[in-house]
């Protein structure tokens, strides 16, 4: 039903219910738009732009706000809240009341084997690395993933595992193990494993411990290919 003024009403209004009885389009010439209004406020708009894009969505300073059993909004910094109605990060999830013990689940449903499902974490700034974490099927192009899950880096920066803040260990580009120092000289104080097999450790102001217990025998032994050249007992 239309008036003099243009305004169009849809079906009946009950007790401040809308009940529609067709359907509304909206056509102009320019991009189409529908305004909820709450108060004489532009609450939300509703807007068809060009290239099929639609966009929806308040056009001041409100939230966007999905309602269900709990709650999901995007905030006017663009940040998108998951269970929570507050975030504090771009992407904010808070699974306090789910009843479950994950907080996430990220799956690749798919039952081919050449299939990855991999998470990759990348920074603008040149140099920084490149990171993934995911797992693959049998078949996958990389065979590190093959079944297994996995944790690296794509580029050729070090993985480093950090405790507290600060590292403790680290993977460096050569594949070699470092423990408690970054540097591969043993005048350094730490461990390290080299990825060719060779241990080589240093200490400052103490010797190295090796300790046996329950029962007396080889401490340490020493051997060429299968046969023990020497042992510390």
């Amino acid at each position: 039903n239309s008036n003099s003024f243009g305004n169009t009403t849809l079906g009946t209004i009950s007790s401040g219910a809308i009940t529609a009885t067709t359907s509304l389009t909206v056509n102009s010439d320019a991009n189409s738009s529908l305004t909820i209004k709450d108060g004489g406020t532009d609450a939300i708009q509703l807007v068809a732009g060009s290239g099929d894009e639609l966009y929806i969505g308040p056009n001041n300073a409100y939230k966007l706000r999905f309602k269900t059993d709990g709650n999901i909004v995007m905030d006017n910094g663009g940040s998108l809240g998951i269970g929570t109605t507050s975030p504090t990060a771009p992407l904010h999830i808070d699974a306090a009341g789910m009843g479950d013990i994950y907080s996430g689940l990220i799956q690749n449903s798919t039952t081919d084997t050449d299939h990855y499902n991999v998470v990759r974490f990348m920074q603008g700034a040149s140099g920084s690395a490149t990171g993934y974490i995911g797992t693959g099927g049998s078949t996958v192009g990389n065979t590190a993933f093959r079944n297994n899950f996995v944790i690296g880096t794509q580029t050729t920066n070090n993985l480093v595992f950090n405790t507290y803040d600060a590292e403790r260990m680290r993977i460096d580009t050569s594949g070699n193990l470092l423990v408690g120092t970054t540097s591969t000289s043993a005048s350094v104080a730490g461990g390290r494993i080299f990825s060719t097999g060779r241990l080589v450790t240093s200490v400052n102001n103490e010797g190295h411990y090796f300790r046996r217990n329950s029962s007396d025998g080889t401490i340490v032994e020493f051997a060429k290919d299968s046969s023990t050249v020497g042992s510390i007992a």
